[in-house]
């Protein structure tokens, strides 16, 4: 009966929308600093308060061009961030 329910009920998959106070920003997952997928192959997403001043990996030129949002689904996003998590 259980499996009947269930399967005759509509889903959709949910995307959430991020707060307009929000940024996404790469971080270098082993020591939190302010990068880019080009600089750092342990590149993850994290959701920042905008305009929040991060610290900067040495090397690695931030511009607004390589900070804007990357693209991809929540389920990419918390792929890459749990990545070295199973290592």
């Amino acid at each position: 009966m259980w499996v009947d329910t269930l399967a005759s009920l509509k889903s959709s998959s949910f995307q959430p929308v991020a707060p307009e106070t929000v940024e996404d920003r790469w971080i270098d997952f082993n020591d939190g600093l302010e990068t880019t997928p080009a600089c750092s192959s342990d590149a993850v997403v994290v959701s920042v308060p905008k305009g929040t001043v991060l610290p900067v990996k040495p090397d690695c030129k931030i511009s607004p061009a390589n900070r804007a949002p990357p693209t991809g689904t929540l389920a990419d996003k918390l792929k890459a961030c749990f990545k070295n998590l199973v290592r």
